[in-house]
């Protein structure tokens, strides 16, 4: 997420200077480690501009008050506080892990979730197929239909919430479809 030459770049410190490389190092991994734990489960972080902002802030506070690390400090500064609320609800994030199984012949039902951005979402497959006789609604994320065929099937869901523009979210899933018993 972050390069310790970003990092370098934002405390202001000498690209050459090497002396607290180790340092920096570890309080990048403990910043990148501490957003991963806020935010929601299946965001993808590597893009997100709050989540970027957020472990920068990290880094140049606790670089800041390094001699001050694994003392009791109180509550979270306003600035780390806010970025994190924004990470947890600004941006939608697929909830949804994985489906059950289904079989042939059989009527389904799965609903996929999604929280945090602006209702309503719209949902879509961005990636892969259903299996034959399923299809996905895209107002509200139920899978549903009888499946025809037997096999797995990998495929991405897609979510955009309604912001303007709209922010997404995709996670890849599998179904299953066995045969009838």
């Amino acid at each position: 997420m972050l390069t310790l030459s970003e990092v370098k770049e934002w405390l202001k410190l000498e690209q050459d200077d090497t002396t607290e490389d180790v340092l920096l190092q570890s309080i990048v991994s403990a910043a990148v480690e501490y957003v991963r734990n806020a935010a929601p489960s299946g965001m993808v972080l590597e893009t997100n501009p709050i989540a970027r902002l957020l472990a920068l802030v990290l880094v140049a506070d606790w670089y800041e008050h390094r001699e001050a690390i694994g003392q009791v400090r109180g509550e979270m500064r306003p600035t780390v506080r806010g970025l994190v609320l924004q990470l947890q609800t600004a941006y939608p994030v697929i909830e949804t892990a994985s489906i059950p199984d289904a079989t042939v012949g059989v009527a389904y039902t799965a609903t996929l979730v999604a929280g945090g951005g602006a209702k309503p979402y719209k949902w879509s497959i961005a990636q892969g197929l259903l299996p034959a006789g399923l299809t996905l609604d895209p107002t509200t994320g139920q899978i549903n239909g009888t499946p025809t065929e037997q096999g797995t099937f990998d495929f991405t869901v897609r979510v955009e919430d309604s912001n303007v523009p709209p922010k997404v979210a995709t996670r890849p899933l599998t179904i299953t479809v066995v045969a009838a018993p």
